[in-house]
């Protein structure tokens, strides 16, 4: 396959929350975690595809956050997860390109790729703010656990400041 990153502005994230609640006290073991994961519609709308859900922390016994709950003993069990969607605009159009070459293409959120990287996994539990300033837009997104809380792509870049500081200071925009 070939995984192409989707950048910010052609992304849509939507926060869901799926929980169980047990009759007794449930042994987590794996199982129980892909059933509260795989429980969820991910369909949005009709110009958005489903890229993937990245999980951003359950919630034990409706109350204390934990990253992994395999192997603990509870009574319910919530996940919250980031569903990422790419404008369909964007994905019809590198499938157009890459048809020739592979018909597996995987999508990839560039904040998630990016964000998995650079921050290990203890920071992402407490949470981290990311910016990307590119040439011509800015990404700001909020990472939690595996997931992305809050994302927005600003069009504003590093070109435009360079350009208002050139013509501010009647220097060549080279």
């Amino acid at each position: 396959g070939i995984y192409v990153s989707v950048p910010s502005s052609f992304c849509h994230i939507d926060i869901r929350e799926n929980r169980c609640n047990f009759n007794k006290v449930q042994h987590i073991g794996t199982k129980e975690i892909f059933n509260l994961s795989d429980n969820q519609d991910m369909e949005i709308d009709n110009e958005y595809e489903f890229i993937n859900s990245y999980p951003i922390y359950y919630t034990v016994d409706g109350h204390r956050r934990v990253l992994n709950p395999l192997g603990l003993d509870v009574k319910s069990l919530a996940l919250t997860s980031s569903y990422i969607y790419v404008e369909e605009k964007f994905s019809n159009f590198v499938r157009s390109v890459l048809k020739d070459y592979c018909n597996n293409i995987i999508f990839v959120p560039t904040i998630i790729a990016n964000g998995h990287d650079l921050f290990n996994r203890d920071l992402r539990e407490q949470g981290v703010i990311y910016c990307d300033i590119g040439y011509i837009n800015t990404d700001i997104a909020f990472l939690k656990g595996d997931g992305v809380m809050y994302l927005d792509s600003l069009h504003l870049g590093g070109g435009h400041i360079a350009y208002d500081i050139s013509y501010g200071l009647s220097i060549p925009f080279e």
